[in-house]
């Protein structure tokens, strides 16, 4: 009977000792996961941030640009045209140019500006759409990463309180073990 408490005894210590290094491994596993979560996370959300800023500043220069130009040459031809000012903004109105004075002159490098106002426009239309494009994408991959952090977060709750349970039940075991350790060593 000493010998039969002795090998209960020694198992009750190899399962104990099993189970804690088990809840050890698990501690570890579940802290790296977590650590592993929550900086993809934050690289998520930095490159986000970082693309959202770069992609502002390029609409911001485009749009200067395309402004500067416009404004500069409205200033320039508002005493010369000030006919043209009733075209309602008609990119495809050209002015006759009649002469190589400095009236057709003025009319010629306004109908010169005309087309490369004309491309330009055209070139930040086919900018925009794409840009808008990534924004929209951009702002759903955003929320799909805080999704998923939510979604890892409330996993990773449930797994520390499934580990808590084990935790438990591992003690309560334990305490069964060793009060039947202390009723068989009372028995001899």
């Amino acid at each position: 009977l000493p010998t039969l408490a002795k090998q209960k005894s020694d198992l009750f210590e190899k399962a104990e000792n099993g189970l804690t290094a088990y809840q050890k491994s698990v501690d570890e596993l579940f802290q790296s996961t977590i650590k592993k979560a929550y900086e993809s996370g934050n690289d998520g959300l930095w490159l986000s941030i970082q693309s959202g800023v770069v992609l502002t500043i390029l609409l911001v220069i485009v749009a200067l640009s395309v402004a500067r130009n416009i404004s500069f040459t409205a200033n320039e031809l508002r005493s010369s045209l000030s006919e043209l000012a009733d075209g309602h903004g008609d990119l495809n109105q050209r002015i006759e140019v009649l002469g190589e004075d400095e009236l057709g002159r003025t009319a010629l490098n306004f109908n010169k500006f005309m087309d490369t106002l004309t491309t330009a426009i055209n070139g930040v239309m086919s900018v925009s759409q794409p840009l808008l494009d990534t924004s929209e994408k951009l702002v759903h991959s955003t929320e799909k990463v805080r999704r998923v952090t939510d979604q890892q977060s409330a996993q990773a709750a449930q797994t520390q309180q499934s580990i808590n349970e084990l935790i438990q039940s591992i003690d309560s075991i334990s305490d069964s073990a060793s009060a039947a350790n202390t009723a068989a060593h009372e028995t001899e």
